[in-house]
């Protein structure tokens, strides 16, 4: 059975509340946000660079990357539903777990385990969560790179199930909300590889800027594409890339595959998210 075919069949065992298209974006008025649930509070947050490439990004409690700015003042993420996140897809049991912050909070995962040894916003930083069904484990290491203005994030799952009999498909996702320059209209596309949003810097009176998501683990077999806010499922992607360069309100991610094949082995893959 092929992925996509794979991805359908998971979808119509998510629970309703999973599916994309019942919320819609919307600008939060001033002075009157509501206090950040701790799915959306900054736990670490990182920052370099003076100017132009200043650069400044933070991470919940839970693993989410819910503040990218840069240059300073001007934010990509933390607009409107910030949705920034990853998700397990278990296509052989029908199963998926995920936490997209505010979009989705907390969705079957356990409470997170942090690893901070050098104290509060520092890396060397590790979030380790497990399922509700305690199936699997998600270790998230995250690191930085203030040159080119990037976050990466390398994701471990690794088979927990006492039970494990015969070979499993997973898939292990990330998605990005980018609101470029804080509009939620951006251009879209997606390569191979990658999936990002950017603003034409002649086309409209936006700075140009560019939010982009991309494999760092190229040789295992992966998927990347864009949809619209509001449109597919982001518990367990199946949604397809909407196939051109477009404006939208853009969700870019990248899904890595993997065949379990036996008790506590794990599954690593590398994403990296950055301005281009």
């Amino acid at each position: 059975m092929n992925l996509t075919r794979c991805f359908l069949c998971a979808l119509a065992l998510l629970p309703a509340p999973v599916v994309f298209g019942q919320k819609q974006q919307q600008p939060r008025m001033p002075g009157a946000a509501p206090a950040l649930a701790a799915a959306t509070d900054c736990f670490a947050t990182f920052t370099s660079g003076a100017g132009a490439q200043a650069f400044t990004f933070c991470v919940t409690q839970n693993g989410n990357v819910l503040r990218f700015e840069s240059p300073a003042g001007v934010e990509h993420i933390r607009n409107g539903v910030f949705l920034e996140g990853y998700s397990i897809c278990d296509h052989t049991l029908g199963r998926s777990y995920f936490d997209l912050a505010e979009y989705v909070p907390n969705g079957e995962f356990g409470a997170p385990t942090i690893v901070q040894p050098n104290g509060p916003n520092t890396l060397p930083l590790t979030i380790t969560r497990t399922t509700w069904d305690s199936i699997y484990t998600l270790k998230q290491t995250f690191g930085r790179n203030g040159t080119d203005r990037s976050v990466t994030v390398t994701m471990s799952v690794t088979n927990n199930d006492i039970t494990f009999v015969a070979p499993r498909t997973i898939s292990v996702w990330r998605a990005v909300d980018w609101d470029m320059n804080g509009s939620f209209l951006n251009w879209g596309g997606s390569t191979l590889d990658s999936a990002f949003a950017w603003n034409n810097v002649v086309a409209n009176s936006l700075p140009g800027s560019g939010g982009i998501v991309t494999t760092l683990s190229p040789t295992i077999p992966h998927t990347a594409g864009i949809t619209s806010f509001g449109v597919g499922d982001p518990g367990c992607p199946d949604f397809g890339d909407v196939g051109r360069p477009r404006v939208d309100d853009v969700v870019a991610w990248v899904g890595h595959h993997f065949n379990v094949t036996g008790k506590n082995q794990t599954k690593t893959s590398t994403v990296r998210i950055s301005m281009f």
